[in-house]
């Protein structure tokens, strides 16, 4: 098989099954992001922030778009008969900005209540350590030129909306790999929504062979909304400002503060266990 899940959340059919256009899956927000962000900061007790406002507009003119797209290898007989041309895929977004200012809850605000049947949100590390093990193991089983779109082809049949936090570029190998990749997955008709705490023309800066890193960027611009978040707040820092920095000596009274901290940072959301896939392994924490 291609696929080897890691780290990825998945819903949705795989390939083959049912065409998008369905009822968003049980817990979606039918009404997207704008009116999610609103429950959560009612929820939490948060003030208005204009930025975060232009930034969930943004994602709710996409959820809109994405409400009557239909993905290519979602047509079915349809598309088999040739009946109407096949939609342009919306432009994806790229949400970028300073640390703390709310890019992945938002991100995850519209992922949760986006209306495709098959979608994937990745850590973009995480992500890439997946592409670089699959094409590795297709490279190992057939011809090696063709790596790169047959993995583009297998990625779009498994999501036809790929939401990826914290884009960042700081290797040659991913640098050199982007580029071909995605314009691949985009052409297929799969869109992309991507957060990053750099501006794409800041991207692998400095790095090696950058030249050849600047089509990527200019994919980015040509075939996602940019859209730049920053509220002034630094939203984490201030979860945090009432813990205390140092904790001694260990014992009962630190697991206490270490607990008041953690409720601070997730805003009150209980612990859950979870087991990890990594390189391979599964390591599991309590929370």
């Amino acid at each position: 098989m291609l696929h080897q899940d890691l780290s990825l959340e998945c819903e949705g059919t795989a390939a083959g099954g049912q065409g998008v256009g369905r009822a968003a899956p049980d817990g979606a927000h039918p009404d997207g992001p704008v009116a999610a962000l609103a429950r959560r900061r009612t929820a939490l007790g948060l003030a208005p922030d204009p930025a975060q406002d232009a930034a969930a507009a943004a994602l709710q003119r996409l959820h809109a778009a994405l409400s009557v797209y239909r993905h290519p290898t979602g047509r079915g007989l349809h598309r088999l008969l040739r009946r109407g041309p096949v939609a342009r895929a919306p432009r994806g977004l790229y949400l970028y900005g300073p640390v703390g200012r709310g890019k992945t809850m938002l991100m995850d605000l519209f992922f949760a209540g986006a209306p495709l049947a098959r979608k994937r949100r990745a850590h973009f590390s995480a992500f890439m350590a997946e592409v670089h093990e699959r094409l590795h193991r297709l490279r190992r089983t057939g011809d090696g030129g063709a790596a790169v779109p047959r993995l583009a082809k297998a990625l779009t049949e498994e999501a036809w909306l790929l939401c990826l936090d914290e884009l960042q570029v700081d290797n040659i190998g991913d640098a050199m790999l982007l580029h071909r990749l995605f314009e691949a997955i985009l052409a297929a008709g799969t869109v992309v929504v991507a957060t990053s705490n750099a501006a794409p023309g800041e991207l692998y800066a400095g790095g090696l062979q950058r030249d050849r890193f600047l089509p990527f960027i200019a994919l980015i611009e040509a075939r996602l909304e940019v859209v730049r978040l920053d509220g002034g707040r630094d939203y984490r820092r201030a979860r945090l400002a009432p813990a205390q920095v140092y904790h001694w000596p260990l014992g009962p009274e630190t697991e206490a503060a270490l607990a008041r901290a953690f409720a601070l940072v997730t805003g009150g959301a209980p612990p859950q266990a979870e087991a990890l896939p990594v390189s391979g392994r599964t390591r599991r924490g309590p929370r």
